[in-house]
């Protein structure tokens, strides 16, 4: 890691004696806070400075890639396992590959000359028992196993069409029994028989289809082993690569470190360190790069018509907490309520 070293601070004291402010960057500095219209325009002549304060601050960028290293056990098919032997990298050299520069990534990995064993879960018969059915069969989809219907008629009885359910028809004037129905107004229905169920077309009645997934046979290939009978059993996992910075600003003479965070300032310093890799299934830093920027800063410390100030410069760019108010900023929003005044009461002598 590299070691943080303090640079030469030059502190200057100004006078007090007289309306005036000293030359240099306390003159510079506040002529350019006066230029804001909000800041009095008579600010570097009549402002009375304090003391002088330049520090050459630390900005430090810590830069880590960190490796969170996932490893589990677990049984690879042959074929799997081939292909894992050839596309991932050796677990033993998996932090070989390690990114050279400071990026997020994921390296797969797996154990080579794994073990060959009998599968766990077919115990080597190389098929298991389907999981969908039971001796190959399932409940019919259609009837859910009953083996019948329920028919549309509910209660085994269908209107008749001749009279619309009434048994009466009014041929030509009065009304009459309707020859169809006989005057019952509905019929046994021919679908069920007056039952109100009919046997399941799909089933025939048994309540039960074949497997789809067996095709009866109540047994499928094991999927662990892809029907070999032995898989092989290995560590296998990923080396996840994640990058963090963090910015931290440094100051021995109490400047902003806020703003010297957020400066750029020279790079003065650059240093890498590298660390051993995690413990197997652990996670820890593997490379860090620390950047120092020197970042120039001034305080002037002043006093304005009996009120104490203070004014900062951080590598380049003036920052004042607070100010002196110039009569312009005090007055705007009188100027402002004014103006709104005048506006409202030029617009009624509009309206008479």
């Amino acid at each position: 890691m590299s070691s943080q070293s303090r640079r030469p601070e030059d502190v200057r004291r100004a006078s007090t004696s007289g309306s005036g402010v000293a030359d240099g960057d306390a003159a510079r500095l506040l002529s350019d806070l006066a230029d804001d219209w909000k800041v009095p325009d008579d600010l570097a002549n009549s402002a009375r400075v304090d003391s002088v304060v330049t520090e050459e601050c630390d900005r430090i960028v810590e830069t880590s890639l960190r490796a969170d290293d996932r490893v589990e056990t677990r049984q690879f098919a042959e074929s799997e396992y081939r292909d894992a032997v050839a596309e991932r990298e050796p677990l033993d050299g998996r932090y070989d590959a390690t990114p050279s520069d400071f990026r997020s990534t994921s390296v797969a990995f797996v154990e080579r000359d794994a073990d060959e064993r009998t599968c766990p879960e077919c115990v080597g018969d190389r098929t298991v028992d389907c999981p969908d059915c039971h001796e190959g069969e399932v409940d019919c989809s259609e009837c859910n196993g009953r083996g019948v219907r329920d028919c549309e008629c509910e209660d085994g009885r269908v209107d008749c069409e001749g009279c619309d359910g009434d048994g009466r028809v009014e041929p030509n004037s009065g009304s009459v029994e309707c020859d169809n129905c006989g005057g019952d107004g509905d019929f046994t229905c021919p679908s069920c028989d007056g039952t109100g169920r009919f046997q399941c077309p799909d089933c025939r009645g048994e309540g039960k289809q074949q497997c789809l997934t067996c095709a009866g046979e109540n047994e499928i290939d094991c999927e662990t082993c892809e029907a070999e009978g032995y898989v092989y059993e290995a560590k296998a996992g990923t080396v996840d690569f994640a990058v963090d910075e963090q910015t931290r600003g440094v100051s021995e003479r109490g400047m902003p470190e806020a703003k010297v965070e957020r400066a750029q300032g020279r790079l003065a310093d650059e240093r890498t360190s590298t660390f051993d890799p995690p413990i197997e299934g652990g996670e820890g830093v593997v490379r860090k790069t620390v950047e120092t920027f020197a970042v120039p800063t001034t305080r002037v410390e002043y006093t304005y018509d009996g009120d104490y100030y203070e004014v900062y410069e951080v590598d380049g760019e003036t920052h004042a907490p607070s100010h002196p108010k110039s009569e312009y900023y005090e007055y705007a929003p009188y100027a402002g309520v004014a103006a709104s005044v005048a506006f409202v009461f030029w617009m009624l002598l509009q309206l008479v």
